[in-house]
């Protein structure tokens, strides 16, 4: 650890004050941004969306290994591939809400705490890190940018936010912290190996950070620095027995010899183990060997041992997440889903994003790369690297980056304010850390007053259609199944009791589907698309567009009719309904708050699951007849079901 005590913030003293401070920021950042969080709760994306059903769905009795969600695509439902540990804590706490504030209420403050108490982890883990890098000066900045940067404090711990990824990047920046730690070096290592097992029982988008960490660990341990080989065997160590003990509360008995390469099961627990294996088989190797090559040789020869006892475990996964899905429905990820695309095709089309994505890597990445460095510098330089690469092919990579966003800028701001700089250039040295501060905190201050930079070409997101009250009022409409665009369908179940066709879920290839291609075809084959999924009605969201402003969606979008479809009117909502009858159906009033409503299911989203499908009403044929009959529709029964949890 390097520092000046004469800096700002350069006594250890200063760190709870600073760690308050950043608490409070945090907050106030969230008062900001939702005012009316808990009087008007929707969740922020598909994701939490799932996550809150999964955890309603086990409440009501969905079984633990359940995991899946009955009204996307019923009867079969979608198989989801989140872990059922996050579930399993949210659901714990909901209980013990419950009889403070009751049902509705104590969903929406559980899903504000957990994001709100996952940050104060990333706060403190972040600060330890920090400090065990460069010292006071740079926690006490780091926790200040943690609380502040739009990457951390709006996209992953906003309130609300309980998908999987924040629990994540608290992982992860425990490990980075293990990593930096000078003394306690086998306790330091359990302590990551620990972190590393919680993140791959979590989610598997870590994977890449966890095998660079190791990849650290053994590079230090061949270069012989002090304490290596017990850091490095610790971490092996826990993360494989750590893995081991959470295989069977993640995974059914029946699915502990699945090839499934996109959650938690045989192939990830086989990573960790053959971890485990290395670490040890190589230290056995060399640790009697003199000199950085023998230990390297010995190293390889280890590593191709346990390569090829595990390859017959690893081989189905080479092909990666996407490869049972067809090109359409890949570029269709791509054009519509923001995380998928790669650096390429964003500063293409959204240059104004790239830059909100990119700049603050590429601010704090000179001043890492240049100038004089130690390990903890090089440590954070790797992982902001392996941010930008990662981002090349799929923004999302840009997650292994942000994770050590706030501890880049907290060694940069250290060394800005506090390192000795040359007289002439003092005089500059505010105006330059103010100047990084605010465009690495706030990026579109680079074009926010110009119009050098094109607007985007990407479809905006329309989210009027997504605001509670346009959601809740499709609950007046019969329970049925709707055919839905992507961006409405995990919504709507969350706000209403209706099932869905599709999901923006690349594990169920069909759910995928089903939201771009109807929409966005032609009106016969949405027609043809309603017969083949038996949809009792269509949603679209209001003046949007779906593909060409010919397509079937957009065309619905409008107001135009056609095929059979008759439009149901929706007061006080953004969405359009179409059902494909002569008439719509006689309003029944569907919504969550309606007295029909059990009262122990929160009114303004779906009622407690049961593994039966929804009841589903035969649909009349199309015809072009203008008498054609009406299809009764039944009212729905207090035995209605809903259903459970979700991916990411």
């Amino acid at each position: 650890m390097n520092q000046d005590s004469r800096g700002l913030f350069s006594s250890p003293d200063s760190i709870p004050a600073v760690f308050v401070t950043s608490l409070i920021l945090y907050a106030a950042f969230q008062y900001i941004l939702a005012p009316q969080f808990l009087q008007s709760f929707t969740p922020r994306g598909p994701d939490d969306a799932l996550r809150l059903l999964s955890v309603r769905d086990l409440l009501a009795g969905q079984g633990w290994f359940d995991n899946v969600q009955y009204r996307i695509l019923p009867p079969e439902g979608l198989d989801l591939h989140w872990s059922r540990l996050i579930d399993g804590i949210l659901a714990v706490g909901t209980l013990i809400a419950r009889p403070f504030v009751g049902d509705i209420l104590a969903e929406r403050l559980i899903a504000a705490l957990w994001p709100a108490l996952l940050f104060t982890a990333f706060l403190g883990l972040t600060a330890l890190a920090a400090y065990r890098a460069r010292g006071a000066s740079a926690a006490a900045f780091a926790m200040l940018a943690a609380a502040l940067l739009p990457a951390i404090a709006v996209t992953h711990f906003a309130l609300g936010r309980v998908d999987h990824h924040n629990a994540q990047i608290v992982c992860m920046i425990g490990i980075v912290a293990s990593l930096l730690a000078d003394t306690q070096h086998r306790r330091a290592g359990l302590a990551g190996g620990v972190f590393a097992a919680l993140s791959l029982s979590i989610g598997l988008e870590m994977l890449p950070f966890i095998g660079i960490c190791v990849m650290l660990l053994v590079t230090r341990f061949l270069r012989g620095t002090y304490g290596a080989r017990e850091r490095m065997l610790g971490f092996g160590l826990s993360f494989g027995a750590i893995s081991a003990l959470l295989f069977p509360i993640e995974v059914p008995y029946a699915d502990w010899r699945a090839l499934e390469c996109d959650r938690f099961a045989l192939p990830a627990l086989t990573l960790a183990l053959g971890t485990l294996v290395f670490v040890f088989l190589a230290s056995a190797l060399a640790r009697n060997a003199t000199g950085l090559f023998r230990r390297f040789v010995f190293a390889v020869i280890a590593a191709c041992i346990v390569g090829a006892l595990l390859y017959p475990v690893l081989s189905p996964c080479l092909a990666g997440p996407f490869a049972n899905l067809s090109e359409d429905v890949r570029s269709g990820i791509v054009a519509n889903m923001l995380e998928n695309t790669a650096a390429r095709d964003l500063i293409l089309n959204d240059p104004r994003s790239a830059i909100s994505h990119y700049l603050p890597f590429l601010l704090v990445l000179p001043f890492l790369m240049f100038g004089p460095k130690d390990d903890g510098e090089d440590l954070v330089l790797v992982f902001v690297i392996l941010g930008l690469i990662g981002a090349v092919f799929q923004l999302r990579a840009m997650i292994w980056g942000v994770v050590v966003l706030p501890l880049a800028y907290g060694l940069v701001a250290e060394r800005i304010l506090n390192r000795p700089w040359r007289k002439f250039l003092r005089l500059f040295k505010p105006f330059l850390f103010l100047g990084f501060t605010a465009v690495f905190i706030y990026p579109p201050l680079v074009y926010i007053w110009n119009d050098l930079l094109p607007p985007s070409t990407r479809a905006p997101q329309d989210h009027r259609c997504k605001a509670p009250e346009s959601l809740r009022a499709v609950g007046e409409v019969p329970r049925g199944l709707a055919l839905t665009p992507l961006g409405l369908s995990v919504h709507l179940i969350y706000h209403t009791r209706h099932s869905v066709t599709s999901a923006p879920y690349h594990t169920h290839p069909d759910a995928h589907a089903n939201g771009m291609k109807y929409h966005s075809g032609t009106p016969e084959e949405m027609i043809a698309g309603i017969e083949t999924l038996g949809a009792e009605f269509v949603v679209v969201c209001s003046g949007s567009r779906y593909g060409d402003p010919d397509s079937a969606g957009s065309r619905l979008a409008q107001g135009e009719v056609f095929g059979g479809l008759t439009e149901f009117t929706l007061p006080d909502s953004n969405l359009r309904v179409y059902f494909k009858v002569a008439e719509p159906p006689v309003l029944e009033s569907d919504r969550m708050d309606s007295p029909e409503t059990n009262a122990a299911t929160p009114p303004e989203t779906a009622p407690p699951v049961t593994n039966e499908p929804a009841v589903k009403t035969p649909l009349t044929p199309v015809t072009n007849e203008p008498e054609a009959e009406q299809v009764p529709v039944p009212a729905p029964s207090s035995e209605d079901v809903t259903n459970q949890p979700g991916d990411g």
